[in-house]
């Protein structure tokens, strides 16, 4: 907080973007040593109901909101639970996507000579990504495809417990577990689909954005704001939360029919480079800095 004010009083900014709890606690408590000052709350995520996290937002927006000048979400789901949960009006909440830059897509290429992979699920593993629930689903598509491949790229955060479960299952070898990986994008590449597990709560999930990047079409279930990402039957597929027949079903769809998928997979390219480009999230960004800098 000391090195916050101190900031402040060298560099006079007229606006302190803070996206997370903490730092919008710090930003707004330093505006009251500098009233001059604009606060804009970044919120990344789509908070999980009824949990600890979404209850300490729910004080601290009730508290201090009348400090922010503003706040920026990342999906129209997200802004929509601001207005339910704080009272915070419509008009003080800004939508922007997250943007991500659209390389040309490479030849698939196997990362070692054994490898391959039909589905490739980027997500941290922990309670939220219901990596565990997908077991279920792997179990309905062994059933037809044996030696179906699943790689899980994501920080392990359940600390072994997924991969005890996936032992008592007699899963192993249909599981590539990776931990974290700074760039994912040769284990996207390389897989036919990629998945969401994930059954509860989501923003906008730059996973999808980053398969979309590399022409790899998603599967997901309907919730959060993945409905505003992936347009089902165009460039993915999206599945009634807990329906895991159909999201076994779908997915085997996908794999047995890779004309479907390549078309999927085009149009989710295209839909980066025409929406959820890096350059448009910079622009809708710059744009807002100065509509603020010069608000009364």
């Amino acid at each position: 907080f000391q090195n916050l004010l101190q900031f402040t009083r060298d560099n006079s900014p007229h606006i302190i973007y803070a996206v997370g709890l903490k730092a919008a606690l710090l930003a707004r408590l330093t505006k009251l040593f500098h009233p001059n000052l604009k606060v804009i709350h970044g919120i990344r995520t789509n908070l999980p109901e009824r949990s600890m996290l979404a209850f300490k937002f729910f004080i601290s927006e009730r508290l201090l909101h009348g400090l922010t000048s503003g706040y920026i979400t990342n999906s129209e789901i997200a802004k929509q639970r601001m207005i339910k949960m704080i009272g915070v009006s419509g008009s003080r909440i800004t939508v922007i996507y997250n943007g991500l830059n659209s390389p040309p897509i490479r030849q698939k290429r196997h990362l070692s000579s054994d490898f391959k992979s039909e589905i490739c699920i980027i997500a941290n593993i922990n309670k939220y990504k219901s990596h565990v629930e997908f077991l279920t689903v792997v179990e309905l598509l062994r059933k037809h495809m044996p030696d179906i491949m699943i790689t899980l790229v994501g920080r392990d955060d359940l600390a072994g417990q997924l991969q005890q479960e996936i032992a008592k299952r007699q899963l192993e070898p249909n599981f590539n577990i990776l931990g974290y990986q700074k760039d994912p994008t040769p284990w996207i590449r390389n897989a036919r689909i990629c998945v969401l597990p994930t059954l509860t709560t989501e923003g906008t999930p730059t996973s999808i954005l980053e398969a979309f990047s590399q022409g790899v079409p998603v599967v997901a279930y309907s919730i959060g704001g993945i409905p505003e990402l992936v347009t089902n039957a165009v460039d993915g597929y999206l599945i009634e939360p807990g329906n895991f027949q159909q999201m076994s079903k779908t997915i085997l769809h996908l794999l047995k029919n890779p004309e479907l998928t390549a078309k999927l997979g085009a149009a989710g390219k295209r839909k980066i480079e025409e929406k959820f480009s890096l350059a448009a999230t910079v622009k809708a960004h710059n744009n807002y800095w100065l509509q603020k800098t010069y608000q009364n």
